[in-house]
């Protein structure tokens, strides 16, 4: 039977969680309190930030709960395997990744994907001019 999986994360910044989201044309809600997540099971669980489950064309929505530390994620993974998005934990953690690497300046000038499937993120600082 399908239920919630709890995930530990190393996300721990809500603007580059949003923005990992969003560029994997995603449209989180963000609530103040945790907020239930749907299912067509019975299990339940409870999360800030939703992924609905409309948007993954799948049967379950997908919630990151913020902690002390960092969010932790409350997924289906048979549902996702199903979904429009079947690598969703592999991509967000690469568009995290991305997201992190421009709030610290660097801009993301390619991607290239290595024999192994891991995926390296080409990273360039932002310089910046002045005149003299």
């Amino acid at each position: 039977m399908s239920h919630f999986t709890s995930i530990k994360t190393q996300f721990k910044d809500e603007a580059a969680l949003r923005a990992a989201l969003e560029a994997m044309n995603l449209n989180p809600q963000v609530h103040n309190t945790p907020t239930l997540l749907r299912n067509t099971w019975r299990t339940k669980d409870y999360a800030e930030i939703i992924v609905l489950r409309e948007q993954l064309g799948c049967n379950a929505d997908v919630g990151f709960r913020r902690t002390a530390e960092r969010f932790t994620c409350s997924a289906d993974d048979y549902e996702l395997a199903r979904s429009r998005y079947p690598q969703f934990r592999y991509n967000i953690m690469v568009e995290y990744q991305a997201a992190v690497a421009q709030q610290k300046g660097y801009q993301v000038v390619g991607r290239r994907t290595t024999t192994d499937g891991r995926v390296q993120l080409q990273l360039q600082t932002q310089q910046i001019r002045t005149r003299r």
